[in-house]
């Protein structure tokens, strides 16, 4: 999570500022790295943080 923002009425929103370098192992997609990304996304969503 790169940004957290807990604005009025309740409202959380996270930023995620994501590249090959967040799911890459030596300049190639690694897809056991972009699942875990991908799986965080979702456990923040489901969590009631909107992802942008």
């Amino acid at each position: 999570m790169d940004f957290h923002l807990r604005l009025p009425h309740r409202v959380r929103l996270v930023l995620e500022v994501d590249g090959q370098q967040h799911y890459s192992a030596n300049g190639k997609a690694n897809p056991e790295l972009y699942a875990q990304m991908v799986s965080e996304d979702r456990r923040l969503k489901l969590s009631g943080y909107k992802c942008s």
